[in-house]
């Protein structure tokens, strides 16, 4: 939470955010976007897609997980 990326949209488009929230129901990390969208995105999978750039270092170091389908991403999720 609070580590600062881009995500990918289109070629060579990124947008950068903000990991804002992660749902442990659905493994999603809630991004809010410097111009204020939100969406939810499953971060070791963008990241393996070649669709994600940490813009920062992370304060603790990580679990790796895998990734079975392509990246997707979630426009809504039910989970707080």
């Amino acid at each position: 939470i609070g580590r600062r990326l881009q995500v990918k949209w289109d070629v060579d488009v990124w947008y950068r955010g903000t990991v804002a929230r992660f749902s442990a129901v659905t493994q999603r990390h809630r991004i809010t976007f410097d111009d204020g969208e939100k969406e939810w995105y499953h971060l070791d999978c963008e990241k393996h897609a070649g669709l994600l750039r940490w813009l920062d270092k992370p304060s603790l170091p990580g679990k790796p997980q895998i990734c079975d389908a392509p990246a997707a991403s979630a426009s809504a999720d039910t989970a707080a």
